[in-house]
């Protein structure tokens, strides 16, 4: 019986990871067509990329715990960028919408971590 919590919270994890993956992805290809920027679209897709692989390991018993620790230091990484991007510019989307994302990515997959 108490595997079920657990459970559900590597499901919770892993569709959070998910849906943020899915975030950046779309935000590197909307970032490369509007602005042309490259570096955009590869730091987003591959961010996006690594994260729906993450996602898609955190129910493996034998990397699971792993994946959840990539997630977290992603989310830092990019929360903690686009924090510093945010203070400068003040604009919702990217900055802001990205940081509180990263933020919510942390504590979820983070609460998941420490319940293991």
């Amino acid at each position: 019986m108490p595997r079920q919590p657990v459970l559900q919270s590597n499901m919770l994890a892993a569709a959070v990871t998910a849906a943020y993956g899915v975030f950046l992805a779309v935000g590197g290809v909307i970032g490369y067509l509007k602005a042309r920027s490259t570096a955009s679209l590869w730091a987003g897709a591959g961010a996006g990329l690594v994260l729906l692989v993450c996602a898609s390991l955190m129910d493996t018993p034998a990397r699971g715990t792993q994946a959840a620790a990539a997630t977290v230091l992603i989310a830092a990484a990019l929360g903690w960028r686009f924090f510093g991007a945010w203070r400068r510019r003040r604009r919702v989307m990217p900055e802001l919408a990205t940081m509180v994302l990263s933020v919510l990515t942390m504590l979820v997959v983070g609460a998941q971590l420490v319940s293991q």
